[in-house]
């Protein structure tokens, strides 16, 4: 059935969901309210795995490593902004680039 993780609480005015399913990744994100001056920090993935590679809806590659460290930034701005985001798993690193 796959895994849930509460990102971030939406009591802080700010809430984010990961659900990971074998090979997939999915985030959903909700901004309720945005401080005038404040920027959103990085959101921190979890429970994918750090050697492989993960593929953004769209395009872009991530480290798994570097999703869970590291973060990414999310594209929300002003009040009540959303957004989901779609990861596939490409495979561990070795085998990615070989």
């Amino acid at each position: 059935m796959g895994e849930l993780y509460r990102l971030a609480s939406p009591t802080s005015g700010f809430a984010a969901v990961q659900y990971v399913y074998k090979a997939q990744s999915v985030v959903f994100a909700f901004l309720h309210s945005q401080r005038f001056g404040d920027k959103q920090s990085p959101l921190r993935l979890r429970g994918l795995k750090e050697d492989h590679i993960y593929r953004l809806e769209g395009g872009r590659t991530y480290a798994g490593s570097t999703l869970m460290n590291r973060g990414i930034t999310l594209p929300l701005e002003g009040d009540f902004s959303s957004c989901m985001l779609v990861f596939a798993d490409e495979g561990a690193c070795g085998s990615y680039f070989s």
